[in-house]
């Protein structure tokens, strides 16, 4: 479910731009998939307020626009972190007692913790229960389908990012790109566009 808004008179690459930055933030903590419209909007608003200071001699618009964007991000980030520390929020150790029904013997905290929720609020996970599962089962199909090398390695994807790769297996990292280009095109002609 990417983001419908539509943004007239703004360039392509700005707005892919703008795009690719909300969905990044959409994976930090704090902040879920369902918010990146609000977030590319909040992007795109703080971008046209400051258009006016664009001096083309100075730096591209790409450049310009980044700086605006990555600021914004930084302020974003920084609101969410102070809501954290809210002294209204509640803390205390999942080990702690609590009564749960009112007739019944008291269970420490995390027994109470919806994990569910708990992955949506944090930000860690925007799917529920069963689309992680789903999503479990689509990608595991579309690795069985995939040639013997580009399977090994998506099983170190799962676990190592590009670098560390490239290190493990003394593999170039722009092969290790070709390769997950190649993996992506894959996962996309199996219908999983979608998670990509």
């Amino acid at each position: 479910m990417g983001s419908r808004n539509h943004y007239p008179g703004i360039d392509e690459s700005t707005v892919n731009l703008i795009r690719y930055k909300a969905k990044q933030l959409c994976r930090q903590p704090g902040f879920c998939y369902e918010d990146q419209p609000d977030i590319e909007q909040e992007l795109m608003l703080e971008l046209v307020r400051h258009l006016h200071d664009y001096d083309p001699f100075k730096a591209s618009l790409r450049t310009f626009a980044s700086e605006i964007v990555q600021q914004k991000i930084a302020n974003l980030i920084e609101t969410q972190l102070a809501r954290k520390r809210d002294p209204r929020a509640v803390s205390g150790s999942l080990n702690e007692l609590v009564q749960v029904e009112e007739d019944g013997h008291p269970e420490e905290r995390w027994t109470t913790v919806d994990i569910d929720e708990y992955l949506q609020s944090t930000g860690t996970t925007n799917r529920s229960r069963e689309e992680r599962l789903d999503l479990k089962i689509d990608i595991e199909r579309a690795m069985g389908n995939l040639p013997e090398d580009l399977r090994r390695l998506c099983e170190f994807f799962s676990e190592k990012n590009i670098t560390e790769v490239s290190r493990e297996l003394n593999i170039a990292r722009s092969t290790l790109y070709t390769a997950v280009n190649k993996i992506r095109k894959l996962f996309e002609n199996a219908g999983l566009k979608i998670y990509l």
